[in-house]
């Protein structure tokens, strides 16, 4: 589906990174606002195969931002009954 394939686009590099215990990025353009990470070691091209993926969590329709801090992950998604905001594991994409 989609909606799974661009989740998962977006999810490997949030999870990869947090898996390196970097720094949080706690809202829509980083920890200050204007898109740019302070992280370093970050890889400059994915392998031809893609990001490595970690997991993969159907969430319904539209695409969102994703939040990060501690060992957890936000974003949003919507479905026909309506639109909702879910916070889940960094690790395993459990609803927390």
């Amino acid at each position: 589906m989609r909606s799974r394939a661009w989740l998962a686009i977006w999810l490997a590099p949030v999870v990869v990174a947090r898996a390196g215990q970097g720094l949080d990025w706690p809202g829509i353009r980083g920890p200050e606002w204007n898109g740019h990470s302070r992280e370093t070691g970050i890889v400059e091209t994915w392998p031809v195969e893609g990001p490595p993926l970690e997991w993969t969590r159907e969430l319904g329709q539209g695409y969102s931002s994703f939040a990060t801090w501690d060992d957890r992950v936000a974003t949003q998604y919507q479905s026909l009954a309506g639109q909702f905001v879910v916070c889940l594991d960094a690790a395993t994409g459990a609803t927390l």
